[in-house]
């Protein structure tokens, strides 16, 4: 340890702050990055009981490693590709997540914050748990908070491992851990950044976590809730006979009566809320 520390003098250690986004090939022990960005952990819920009751049935243990795959693979793509986030750490069954972009953005990073979070919960329960069928259903337990953040990649020499801390790593680590599968707890300036009506009012407060929390928050369920709203306004609705749904006339969307493939229908009733 001494001799680690003798060869890293302060003198050659440089930080940055991250203008795009964060490679964590190109960090090492003498450079590191800090940004402003939401810190986001996604723990699957039981998956731990679940490994644990099958250490000695191997077969299904194996089934059981390759569910674990299936989850951080699709928990991976929507950080990465979906909304241009990094990838921390596959912490066992548990995903650590940043996102920092658009740089000096503040409220834009927090709100794709909170859609990465409810497309996490969307992609587990509306694809993963329909399209599996070997175990019961799993789900995840989410927390996430905002703000400065080091990222680092440290340890011995050519097994270097990707981190972060500050404040907002702890914060959103101590709601995950307070939150069981199918609930979300977000820190309370991320809500405040929340601009659709739709998703604010999927959240409640609880002053004992001093955060707010949902409950099985999809992205079907923020659907519904919108659609719900268009039919108290009376806005036009029309059955789009290519996709077999409903669709609502909307002020930035297309006109439901002027495209041929969308049939135009009376509203009747409110939308199942």
């Amino acid at each position: 340890m001494l001799e680690t520390v003798d060869s890293l003098p302060l003198s050659d250690i440089q930080s940055h702050q991250a203008e795009s986004r964060i490679e964590l090939s190109a960090l090492g022990p003498k450079h590191f990055k800090t940004c402003m960005a939401g810190s986001i952990f996604v723990d699957i819920d039981g998956y731990t009981s679940l490994i644990d009751s099958l250490m000695n049935n191997e077969e299904e243990l194996t089934k059981a490693v390759t569910l674990l795959h299936l989850f951080r693979h699709e928990l991976q793509c929507i950080t990465e590709a979906d909304f241009d986030g990094v990838t921390i750490q596959h912490q066992g069954d548990r995903l650590q997540a940043i996102i920092h972009l658009p740089s000096s953005n503040d409220d834009r990073i927090k709100e794709k914050m909170v859609e990465m979070a409810i497309s996490y919960n969307s992609s587990v329960e509306e694809v993963i748990n329909t399209n599996q069928k070997v175990f019961d259903k799993y789900h995840v337990a989410i927390g996430a908070a905002y703000g400065k953040t080091v990222v680092v990649r440290s340890g011995t020499k050519g097994d270097l491992d990707a981190g972060c801390f500050g404040d907002a790593v702890l914060g959103a680590e101590n709601i995950q851990l307070r939150s069981k599968g199918s609930e979300m707890r977000i820190a309370k300036d991320v809500f405040a950044a929340i601009n659709d009506e739709a998703v604010r009012g999927q959240f409640q407060f609880e002053s004992q976590n001093d955060c707010y929390k949902a409950t099985n928050l999809t992205w079907s369920k923020i659907e519904d809730a919108q659609n719900s709203k268009h039919y108290a306004a009376k806005a036009a609705v029309g059955f789009n006979t290519l996709t077999r749904s409903v669709e609502f006339e909307r002020s930035n969307g297309p006109n439901v009566s002027r495209r041929p493939e969308v049939v135009p229908v009376k509203n009747t009733r409110n939308w199942g809320l």
